[in-house]
């Protein structure tokens, strides 16, 4: 079973932090996010798990939220990355 982490990119921290609805739980810089998720995804891998670093484009990202009436949380976001891992790597 593959996990999740969603991944952001650099160019669009800023828009991510001005539109998530909680950006107080975010890092205040994309430099600081990185440090973080790498230091979770190593620990995670290292616990025998199969991390799948999912890149996701704040457009995207916002449109979900949109389309299906839905706050830009962390509980969406994870939600949005969950399923986009069992779109993506269906397993056999």
């Amino acid at each position: 079973m593959k996990i999740g982490v969603a991944c952001y990119y650099r160019e669009q921290w800023e828009r991510f932090l001005a539109t998530a609805d909680d950006p107080e739980i975010l890092e205040s810089t994309w430099e600081e996010w990185r440090e973080n998720a790498d230091r979770c995804i190593n620990m995670l891998r290292a616990a025998g798990l199969d991390v799948v670093e999912v890149l996701v484009d704040i457009d995207e990202l916002n449109e979900y939220c949109r389309k299906h009436h839905l706050p830009n949380n962390a509980e969406t976001r994870s939600h949005y990355v969950a399923l986009y891992v069992r779109e993506h790597y269906k397993e056999l």
